[in-house]
């Protein structure tokens, strides 16, 4: 079941001394959506992710955390401790991170995720070959992981990911890597997941997230400057010049004025 995320007053810091990442920070996310936390480097979008997969929790020992985190039916206070994989997934930005190098093919790297979680050996493949059709990726099957484009090995990353079903889907700017191609494909599959699995994904602009995401968050050093639909967005533009790459709205801007675009909900 997709879980509904509640975040509430959460202050983060890497360092007790040190700049608090979060302050205050609360965000509610519904079961089973999708939403696009968008800003510039250092927003906090990254930290984010990493704070609700357990990843924060468990790897900086240093950290100084104070709120709550639900996710479901489990509730953290301040934060996940350890990382929540499979019921969380987080897909990384740069995916060569992601991919473990010990496997010589595509269908050994994702199976690899499943025999840690020691699933049968039957299920193990029929659930590989699904993931594997389903992301466009059976013609690679018996490729090195490493001996393919860049959008190959992110899909690869994301599959090694979806292969566990996880509820809560997190990516890390998912389409960094990938031509338009990848990008459109990536899109139908993660719409064909939204209402089973809650999906929170990082974007430097919208290009992206428009016609995917339910729910645009837009951060900037650590707070919600932004929260609402794609409607809302566009027509909030003019305030979000300082928290987003100013060009890209110009022009944006300009495409809806003279083409008189309706603004999409």
């Amino acid at each position: 079941m997709a879980p509904r995320i509640i975040i509430g007053n959460l202050t983060y810091r890497y360092f007790a001394a040190g700049s608090p990442v979060f302050s205050g920070f609360s965000l509610e996310v519904p079961p089973g959506s999708c939403c696009a936390l968008l800003g510039p480097t250092g927003s906090g979008k990254t930290t984010l992710l990493e704070i609700l997969s357990g990843v924060a929790g468990s790897q900086c020992k240093t950290s100084v955390a104070e709120g709550t985190i639900q996710i479901g039916e489990d509730r953290y206070q301040p934060i996940p401790q350890s990382t929540l994989f499979p019921n969380v997934g987080l897909v990384l930005q740069d995916p060569e991170v992601q991919i473990s190098g010990i496997r010589d093919t595509v269908t050994a790297e994702v199976e690899f995720t499943l025999e840690q979680l020691s699933v049968p050996a039957a299920e193990r493949q029929r659930r590989v070959s699904d993931v594997l059709a389903h992301l466009g990726l059976s013609p690679l099957a018996q490729r090195h992981p490493m001996e393919v484009s860049g959008g190959e090995r992110q899909r690869i990353a994301l599959a090694s990911i979806l292969v566990a079903t996880p509820s809560l889907l997190l990516l890390d700017e998912p389409a960094n890597a990938l031509d338009s191609r990848s990008q459109h494909l990536l899109k139908d599959i993660l719409r064909s997941r939204k209402g089973t699995t809650t999906i929170l994904l990082t974007d430097y602009s919208i290009d992206f997230a428009l016609g995917l995401a339910d729910l645009f968050v837009v951060l900037s050093d650590g707070r919600v400057v932004f929260q609402g639909t794609s409607s809302d967005l566009f027509r909030a533009l003019g305030s979000l010049q300082d928290h987003l790459p100013l060009e890209y709205w110009k022009l944006l801007q300009g495409r809806l004025s003279n083409t008189r675009v309706k603004v999409p909900s």
